[in-house]
């Protein structure tokens, strides 16, 4: 919960309701729905887990790796968006939360499989598409259709029609 609060409060400091939130530890429907819907920049992440002693505290109490809270935004961010959902944010921290175990691992290599078999269909389809797309006609377009003329009437030994 400090993680999330210092996070909250550096990304908008007036959410209306973020003291009580930070007070009491509850909140209203319409604060939660807000912070469902926010957005933690990569940066600010990056500032509030280096600057903030009682967050880095906090992450370490999580039992999430102390070598990882510098790439805490380069591993919850895995799309490169520059920003992390609040929900997204959540997961990220609960499934960095102690050692990996095996099942973890299995995971990882059974989506790589998944991803080179899908990769390898793409390249299929690439390579098939390729080889008809030289074998098509070429496309009748009003800039082509003069020269196209114009060349095939000189191969067959007759004059280009003007």
């Amino acid at each position: 919960m400090a993680v999330l609060q210092a996070v909250l409060k550096k990304v908008d400091p007036d959410l209306p309701g973020l003291q009580e939130l930070m007070e009491t530890g509850t909140c209203s429907t319409e604060l939660f729905n807000n912070i469902i819907g926010m957005q933690i920049a990569r940066n600010v992440l990056d500032s509030v887990v280096h600057d903030n002693a009682l967050v880095q505290k906090a992450l370490v109490k999580l039992d999430i790796n102390p070598c990882d809270h510098r790439y805490l935004s380069d591993i919850l961010d895995p799309h490169n968006r520059g920003s992390i959902g609040v929900l997204e944010f959540v997961d990220g921290i609960k499934r960095l939360r102690g050692d990996p175990r095996r099942s973890d691992v299995i995971a990882v290599d059974l989506m790589v499989r998944s991803l080179h078999g899908k990769a390898d269909n793409i390249l299929r389809w690439l390579e098939v598409t390729s080889k008809t797309a030289r074998r098509a006609p070429p496309v009748f377009l009003p800039q082509n259709l003069k020269a196209y003329t114009s060349e095939n009437s000189m191969e067959a030994g007759r004059p280009s029609s003007p």
